[in-house]
């Protein structure tokens, strides 16, 4: 492969996927490492299958391609046209028909689903041993839960008001034990009159 081709190959890159171009090239440690296994690796690609890779990479591919993707996208592999044998072709196409067929099924309404999950859920008690506490409460059970709070809540809030407020105090230096500590604001007077002092003198 041309190094020209190649170098248009590798602008159109950085382009298209730049973050994760220049990655690959720091990784590889230059575009002349790249542009040496690039040009291996695409070695008996015509122009016009080139230019199929090309346009499929723009297409499809949300990273940088690997050398291996870019030759089968050139090839026609990728998307598979072309190279593949009538037995893959009619295997793939075997398999897309099923895909459309299932994708095809009813799945059925919510409604319907949830009374196969409680008929299952059903069986499975019945295999157990018979009829068990659920492991969900009921909604009487959550009422009187949320009834129960609103009381609890009700009465801490009245013995919240009944409690006298207490007087904020200004924060003290020193321990609670040392009989030498001093508020704040006497130490803030005491350090404004020293400065007054000072300038005074």
């Amino acid at each position: 492969m041309e190094r020209q081709i190649l170098d248009g190959l590798f602008a159109l890159f950085a382009v298209c996927w730049p973050k994760d171009w220049l990655d690959r090239v720091t990784l590889a440690g230059g575009v002349e490492r790249l542009a040496s296994e690039w040009g291996k690796g695409l070695a008996g690609i015509g122009l016009e299958q080139f230019k199929r890779g090309v346009s499929y990479a723009r297409r499809h591919y949300d990273y940088a391609p690997s050398i291996a993707k870019f030759r089968r996208a050139c090839l026609g592999l990728e998307d598979g046209q072309g190279g593949s044998n009538a037995e893959q072709r009619a295997r793939d196409a075997l398999m897309a028909r099923q895909r459309a067929e299932q994708a095809a099924l009813p799945n059925g309404t919510w409604a319907e689903r949830r009374e196969r999950g409680r008929q299952h859920l059903a069986g499975l008690r019945a295999a157990l041993g018979g009829d068990q506490r659920q492991d969900a409460p009921s909604d009487d059970e959550i009422a009187d839960r949320e009834r129960r709070r609103a009381e609890q809540l009700a009465a801490l809030k009245a013995r919240e008001a009944e409690r006298p407020v207490q007087p904020r105090r200004a924060p003290v230096f020193g321990s609670r034990v040392d009989s030498d500590a001093v508020p704040l604001g006497d130490l803030v007077a005491e350090a404004k009159r020293r400065s007054q002092e000072q300038e005074a003198a």
